[in-house]
């Protein structure tokens, strides 16, 4: 296949790659970079730009992942401020800030639940 691929126009060929990388995310990228490494003129034609989609793929997904964890650092904040909350309303020694912080989102949803189960059971059911 690359050898006809290297028949094409320069820039049909570099506009093919281009289309193709843009609009198929199940390419396999790395098998494509490999291929087009072993053919001297494909490598030449499509490395820079086939570097700069790699480029902003891997920002693009470091910025999701930086999204992501703000995301779960704010949900984590909310559950650590009940959880402060309602040990203080129980009359407890709040939790330190550091074992709070070494708990997963879900631990500490469990461990909200539990204490809010504790608060109504000793305040609401008069």
């Amino acid at each position: 296949m690359a050898e006809h691929l290297t028949q094409l126009p320069d820039p049909l060929l570099t506009l093919a790659l281009l289309y193709a990388l843009h609009t198929d995310e199940f390419l396999d990228i790395k098998a494509i970079a490999h291929t087009v490494r072993n053919q001297k003129k494909l490598s030449k034609l499509t490395m820079t730009a086939f570097e700069k989609i790699l480029a902003e793929g891997e920002a693009k997904g470091k910025a999701e992942g930086k999204a992501e964890g703000k995301a779960e650092g704010k949900a984590e904040g909310v559950w650590i401020g009940k959880i402060q909350m309602i040990l203080e309303f129980l009359g407890e020694k709040p939790a330190s800030e550091e074992t709070l912080a070494s708990l997963t989102g879900l631990e500490l949803k469990e461990m909200f639940t539990s204490l809010q189960q504790r608060y109504d059971s000793d305040f609401k059911s008069s």
